[in-house]
């Protein structure tokens, strides 16, 4: 699973794919928080967010979302859902998801921020939430 490397674990990953086996019930942050990648570090969902990024763009753009990603064989997610979820996290209405995550008043990074852009590959720098997952 490529998800392993950023500390993911298979029946986490599993239990959040049964939540939304049926067309038109995944909701990202109950999927993100059942699969355990809402409590990651910061690092942790950078490397996530890139996995993600198959096409190295800086961006999650529409094709880009899908539940196999995290498992072979998991169900497509429906236009509606990935609809719902890109709208979720565009903010400037370009069809894209970039990535920003923010360190919780507790000193945890345990929320995960989608932004609208990410200019370079290196790291993003500490911004204001967008969407929390």
């Amino acid at each position: 699973m490529a998800f392993a490397s950023v500390g993911l674990k298979d029946p986490d990953v599993a239990k959040a794919l049964e939540g939304c086996k049926d067309a038109g019930t995944f909701k990202h942050k109950a999927f993100f928080h059942t699969c355990g990648l809402s409590s990651k570090s910061a690092e942790e969902v950078k490397k996530a967010f890139f996995i993600v990024d198959q096409d190295n763009s800086g961006f999650i753009e529409e094709e880009e979302l899908f539940l196999q990603t995290f498992k072979a064989g998991a169900r497509a997610l429906t236009d509606a859902e990935t609809m719902e979820f890109l709208k979720a996290g565009d903010s400037d209405g370009d069809g894209k998801i970039g990535l920003t995550v923010r360190r919780r008043p507790s000193g945890s990074f345990s929320h995960i921020f989608w932004r609208r852009r990410l200019r370079t590959r290196s790291p993003p720098s500490i911004r204001p939430p967008h969407i929390t997952c």
